[in-house]
């Protein structure tokens, strides 16, 4: 059930929440570029609270996702690099990749790679949209990405089904790790 309900919520994230694109102009891409470094985080946490029955996962998205913006953004003052249209100094890094790789980057550290494709799809298009619209050169984009991802690494665990768990052993002459699973099928 709660497979489904999160596949419901990828599908959706294309499908329904995606904004209409128009490739006519660049304004088109810019706008849906826009939207889109919310919606990516946004279906992440609607994603993690589908999958999960506690908010453990979801705290740890909105901690890692406060960071990465947090961070591109108090960079932008300090490096004050002229964007590529000429409109400000806030170029360096881009804020907008910082908030959608982080969505895309804790479903991958979270639950693997397979699962965060689209979110990584709609993190490049916001990318991209970015530089299409002179906003940030590709370095830009890049580095915000990359501080999404290491705010992630930092904040981010792997999820294990209630089910799994995972603890360290000590013996005398001797370090590991113990592997619990319970096979009872949940109530």
């Amino acid at each position: 059930m709660q497979k489904s309900i999160f596949v419901l919520i990828i599908v959706a994230l294309f499908f329904f929440a995606t904004p209409k694109v128009s490739f006519a102009g660049t304004n088109g891409v810019v706008g849906a570029g826009d939207k889109m470094q919310f919606v990516v985080p946004a279906f992440a946490g609607l994603a993690t609270l589908a999958a999960e029955k506690q908010f453990e996962g979801f705290k740890e998205l909105v901690l890692s996702y406060a960071v990465a913006v947090g961070v591109a953004n108090g960079l932008k003052l300090v490096v004050h690099e002229k964007r590529p249209d000429g409109s400000n100094f806030e170029s360096f890094p881009s804020g907008h990749a910082a908030s959608a790789f982080a969505g895309a980057c804790f479903i991958h550290l979270r639950y693997g790679f397979k699962p965060a494709i689209p979110f990584y799809a709609g993190a490049l298009f916001v990318g991209y949209s970015r530089v299409e619209g002179k906003k940030h050169y590709w370095g830009d984009v890049a580095v915000g990405a990359g501080i999404a991802f290491l705010s992630n690494l930092i904040f981010t665990k792997k999820y294990l089904p209630p089910n799994v768990q995972i603890a360290p052993t000590v013996a005398e002459k001797a370090v590991g790790l113990n592997l619990s699973l319970n096979l009872e099928p949940r109530a």
